[in-house]
């Protein structure tokens, strides 16, 4: 009967060392899963990081090449001003040299002595 005894406990201990190593490998496959979730959280985060990072440097190439465009837009906006400033202008030139020419042409001496007149009494 002591054999008996001794084999049930034996076989308690071996359970007994089986269920530990089960919960030892359970434990660190816990350990390494929590691990995992805490690499998986960093990159995570680091990825968010990039693409914010990306997305100001993107919001700011587009602020850049939006300014760009107002101000070829202004550039533009003026040389078409000045365009028809220099239109105007010249047609205000041609008008006086026509008027000049006119004038020219016309014989406008004025002979003060046909403009006196005599004081009769």
């Amino acid at each position: 009967m002591a054999r008996g005894f001794i084999s049930t406990l034996n076989k308690i201990a071996k359970e007994a060392a089986k269920a530990q190593r089960a919960a030892e490998r359970s434990r660190n496959a816990a350990i390494r899963e929590h691990e995992r979730n805490l690499r998986l959280q960093r990159q995570f985060e680091r990825q968010v990081e990039r693409d914010k990072e990306r997305a100001i440097k993107q919001s700011i190439r587009d602020q850049k090449a939006y300014e760009k465009e107002r101000k070829a837009a202004y550039i533009e906006d003026r040389k078409v001003e000045t365009n028809d400033l220099n239109d105007e202008v010249i047609y205000r030139l041609n008008e006086f040299k026509s008027i000049i020419s006119e004038t020219l042409s016309v014989d406008d001496n004025i002979s003060f002595s046909s403009l006196s007149y005599s004081i009769r009494r």
